[in-house]
């Protein structure tokens, strides 16, 4: 699936504003869809999308074999009245800190927040769901509610709550079989970012890989939840595509560590990491979902005398600078923009949408944990899907 742009947003906010202020005066006809398509440099299937949400809105009329009209009387739709804004999502510190305050910048300042801190670690259980959803089933003044959206949401839990009378916006990493038609998606695109970061290493001839990731959900329990996949499915899924392409064997070269524990001192996962490492005359290159979870692999390095960069390659998730950039020598990390996710949710919740998918692509930072050459400037690493590409995932 190609990323989704939000320019059909930005156009949708720009011929409201026209209307709006008369630019556009009322009862005069638009130019057909064909040429409104062709003006703004988009498809046709964008411009019937943008003209039919101004219809729904009340800014536009259209009238069958006549056209489209700018409308006498905008009316703006009643469920977007209300001024709350109900967050459950992480405001503060390394890990998407940014969102928040980009997301504020671009928000209408009468819009009164409303703070709930996510349940650990940003995960959701069902108390504190139904807790959410049932503050905002009935009320009218609530205009969106963002989550942090995660692997552990229940949504056959959440379907007694459809439909909501408020925007639902779920954040970062909801792999969801869409049990919330009119939920808005954050997506960040980790499979491509784990691609990136195999290709990387590989290129640096570090030839075998270690995925450093945590327990996955037993299947009965996804199911149960209403999963399609999990975030340590999606990380293979790009590894295994950046070895095909290497001519590298996925199965024989790629290695999986599945243990839940963050940060340092972890005796068992140090140990570990030292069977891996010790004597078989490799040069492996790990890829840990999170950033903190490569510093039991510094300790190891450290024990066994190797270095990071030269006799192992390292690549985090998240780019979190209290990892990037204090561990030593600087570890190369996947990062996703967080302004331009903030920016999205404030465009989405400006403009009521409903329904949207916005996947957010991946950068790979490389620093000099991944680097033979002892890089020690950051060097940004992007890749976008194009259209063929993305069919044949």
């Amino acid at each position: 699936m190609a990323y989704k742009n939000t320019k059909w947003m930005k156009l949708y906010l720009q011929w409201k504003e026209f209307i709006s202020s008369g630019k556009w005066t009322a009862g005069s006809r638009l130019p057909s869809l064909l040429e409104l398509a062709d003006q703004n440099g988009i498809s046709y299937l964008t411009a019937q999308k943008i003209i039919r949400k101004l219809a729904d809105d009340g800014f536009v009329n259209i009238i069958h074999s006549r056209g489209i009209f700018v409308a006498y009387h905008q009316q703006h739709p009643s469920r977007t009245a209300g001024n709350r804004l109900l967050l459950n999502m992480l405001t503060r510190g390394d890990f998407f800190g940014d969102v928040y305050g980009t997301m504020c910048k671009f928000l209408p300042r009468e819009l009164e927040e409303e703070f709930v801190a996510p349940a650990t670690r940003g995960n959701a259980p069902d108390q504190q769901l139904e807790q959410l959803f049932s503050r905002v089933k009935n009320d009218d003044r609530y205009r969106a509610l963002c989550m942090h959206g995660n692997d552990k949401i229940n949504y056959n839990l959440l379907k007694q709550y459809t439909p909501l009378p408020c925007q639902l916006n779920f954040l970062f990493y909801d792999f969801s079989a869409g049990t919330f038609p009119e939920a808005n998606r954050i997506l960040c695109d980790f499979s491509t970012g784990a691609e990136l970061a195999a290709e990387h290493l590989l290129s640096e001839g570090f030839e075998h890989l270690v995925l450093m990731t945590k327990n996955d959900l037993p299947a009965k329990y996804a199911d149960y939840l209403g999963i399609k996949t999990g975030i340590t499915g999606m990380f293979c899924s790009g590894i295994e595509r950046a070895c095909r392409r290497a001519g590298v064997d996925f199965a024989r070269n790629t290695t999986i560590i599945r243990r839940d524990i963050y940060g340092s001192g972890n005796e068992n996962n140090i140990r570990e990491i030292m069977d891996i490492l010790a004597g078989s005359g490799k040069k492996y290159g790990f890829i840990a979902i999170s950033d903190n979870r490569t510093v039991s692999l510094y300790q190891a390095a450290d024990r066994l005398n190797l270095k990071i960069g030269q006799d192992v390659g390292v690549v985090g998730c998240y780019n979190t600078p209290t990892f990037s950039r204090l561990l030593s020598p600087g570890l190369s990390s996947i990062r996703f923009d967080e302004e331009f996710i903030g920016h999205s949710v404030a465009e989405l919740i400006n403009s009521d949408a409903r329904g949207e998918e916005i996947r957010v692509a991946p950068q790979l930072i490389v620093r000099s944990s991944t680097s033979s050459a002892g890089k020690t400037d950051d060097t940004i690493r992007k890749k976008y899907f194009d259209m063929d590409y993305a069919q044949n995932l």
